[in-house]
């Protein structure tokens, strides 16, 4: 039957749906290599979500006591602001305050506008809107600039960092990105990003790396360390080895823009470039050391050229961080070094000299980029608390002086207890519906996120099915791919991501600039994902909810194709939601309007036709008021 106008008929019953197991998994420093077989990493699952953090549904984030926003004028009863700026106690505020052009306005239910962008509706504090601001190092992508909301200026205690808004409304609106592990380590192409340091590894349990790399290259101890991937050398048989991606302008095969063009074909909306893994390789320009990709290897900015292209698509920028377990423990099986400038790579120059470092290539990467979002790996809990603060009070102040809400996010329960930190959950869901917003990560592959020769893959369907699991629980989802040294993409991934995209062009409706609704889930599957295992498939009776921000459209995935053309929603079956409150439905596939039904089994929703999406669909439920709360 195809989708067109009906009406609603009589109501009875109960709530139903789903919601899935809780939980996180610690990470695994390893995976099996498809050539050798060999088990690595353990897996330790403990109890619980996420930390304290994120944002709770569309609602907003105040500002700190005082503090001034630039850029527009406004009277509230906090003072009077003159031309450029807007200072009252207790922050930003005005009787519905206006903001000039990239100015912010911070009121309880106000609207700001701005040549710099048009601002959505604010919560408690405001909220940033639709625009960017210009500012060396690239423009703001999609839905940023007009200032930032929060305090206006950091100190570096806990007291003031915590105030920061963790998850600005661009961020919560964007919800997918894309993710890149490239670097030296996708060189010898074995076992996982982690070669590094189990080549290293003489026990065998690491993969057999040692073993692979000592019949490959040499003796890592005494002929080929680590090292020589990024300074040259050659392998047993004569070939040149080095990480040396050359640009397509240049004769080689990376292009950047190319990159970026599929990131914006697959739907992403922010794009994230390693800045620098647990090897202690810098991937841009660096002076804090020679260890970097303009010094040694492609004598290329990676980080920057990536970060020009993303912007000039329209992305936000993501950059990672992982290189505090450099210093605390990755380079376990590499003896202590002579060469100073080998203490270093290797991470051997003591804590306090790591973390020095640490400290100078994020103010760096800060400078020189103005990320969005910086992205960290494990072992951020082991740094002092007057390194990370330092850190944290001078990216919260470049956001403020670069008029745009930035990100920081931790894995784990690294700085748990801060609020103004996102949780990220690497290989795995939140399980349930989260109370506040968060970070899954997942890459196309169980047991590497850099490239390894043989790999194989997820399903795009099961890789799909997580996106559409972790927006509906509050999440944002960052997925991962491996590029091989020289900058290709394969085409496994790219068919991968076209896919995916071809699907969001047609219902990205349902998941951009959305919120969560009061229920999240319903069906039999839980699509889950972990160390053990990667997310799994979705079927017509598993759906996912999420809503539009003003609260008056239900949008409901399914992840599969029903075999007699009806869509049946048993949240919201007769005696659960008032049927009468139903205003339409409508099929996002081709706009049309469905005939639909209710009684005690649920909402039965007509589809059309002649249709059939076997990765998923969604409907676009209105009511003639808010959204009702299932009973």
């Amino acid at each position: 039957m195809g989708c067109h106008s009906g009406s609603v008929g009589p109501s009875s019953g109960g709530a139903g749906g789903f919601n899935g197991s809780g939980g996180r998994i610690n990470r695994s420093r390893g995976g099996d290599n498809p050539a050798s077989g060999a088990n690595g990493g353990t897996v330790t699952p403990v109890n619980g979500g996420i930390g304290v953090g994120g944002l709770v549904g569309g609602g907003g984030a105040g500002p700190g006591s005082g503090g001034t926003a630039t850029g527009g004028s406004a009277i509230g009863s906090g003072g009077v602001a003159g031309t450029g700026d807007v200072t009252g106690t207790g922050g930003v505020a005005g009787t519905g305050g206006v903001a000039g052009t990239g100015g912010v306005v911070a009121r309880t239910g106000g609207v700001t506008t701005g040549s710099g962008g048009t601002a959505g509706a604010s919560g408690t504090g405001g909220k940033t809107g639709t625009g960017g601001t210009t500012a060396s190092g690239g423009s703001s992508g999609t839905g940023g600039g007009g200032g930032a909301t929060g305090p206006q200026s950091y100190s570096s205690t806990w007291t003031s960092v915590d105030q920061h808004p963790p998850a600005p409304e661009w961020f919560q609106d964007a919800k997918f990105g894309l993710w890149t592990h490239w670097g030296a380590f996708s060189v010898p192409a074995y076992y996982s990003e982690w070669y590094p340091a189990y080549m290293f590894d003489k026990t065998g349990n690491s993969g057999d790396c040692y073993k692979h790399h000592v019949a490959t290259f040499g003796d890592p101890f005494t002929t080929f360390g680590y090292d020589k991937f990024l300074t040259g050398g050659n392998d047993l048989k004569g070939n040149p080895v080095k990480f040396e991606p050359k640009l397509v302008s240049e004769g080689g095969k990376w292009d950047p823009d190319e990159w970026a063009q599929l990131f914006v074909d697959a739907g992403a909306r922010v794009a994230a470039p390693v800045g620098i893994h647990h090897d202690g390789f810098a991937m841009w320009d660096s002076k804090c050391t020679a260890w970097n990709s303009v010094s040694k290897g492609p004598k290329l900015d990676l980080v920057g050229l990536l970060a020009k292209a993303y912007r000039a698509h329209g992305m936000k920028l993501m950059v990672s961080s992982h290189d505090a377990y450099n210093f605390l423990g990755y380079y376990q099986y590499v003896p202590t070094q002579s060469d100073p400038d080998l203490r270093i790579l290797y991470g051997q120059a003591g804590k306090p000299a790591g973390e020095a470092l640490w400290l100078c290539e994020l103010k760096e990467l800060i400078d020189l980029y103005q990320p969005d979002h910086l992205w960290h790996d494990g072992s951020v809990g082991d740094i002092s608390d007057a390194t990370v603060l330092s850190y944290l009070s001078y990216y919260y102040n470049k956001g403020v002086e670069w008029g745009r809400d930035v990100v920081s996010s931790n894995a784990g329960n690294d700085l748990a207890g801060h609020p103004g930190q996102i949780r990220q959950h690497e290989r795995s869901g939140n399980g349930t519906l989260s109370p506040t917003f968060w970070i899954s990560e997942e890459s196309i592959n169980l047991h590497t996120w850099g490239y390894i020769q043989g790999m194989t893959y997820f399903s795009t369907k099961s890789v799909l099915d997580a996106l559409i699991d972790r927006v509906s629980m509050n999440g944002f989802f960052l997925l991962n791919i491996s590029p091989m040294a020289d900058g290709i993409i394969p085409k496994e991934q790219k068919d991968m991501l076209l896919t995916m995209g071809a699907w969001l062009k047609v219902f990205g409706e349902s998941i951009y600039a959305t919120r969560p609704w009061t229920k999240c889930c319903e069906g039999p599957t839980t699509i889950g994902g972990s160390f053990g295992a990667g997310p799994g498939e979705g079927g017509a009776k598993d759906i996912r909810f999420n809503r539009s921000k003003d609260n008056k459209t239900l949008y409901a995935i399914a992840m599969g194709w029903p075999a007699n053309n009806q869509m049946l929603i048993t949240s919201l079956k007769s005696g659960s939601v008032d049927g009468s409150a139903i205003k339409g439905v409508t099929f996002l596939g081709d706009g049309s309007s469905c005939t639909f039904t209710q009684d005690g089994s649920g909402l039965k929703i007509a589809l059309p036709s002649g249709q059939n999406y076997p990765l998923g669909y969604a409907v676009k439920i209105t009511f003639n008021g808010t959204l009702p709360t299932p009973k």
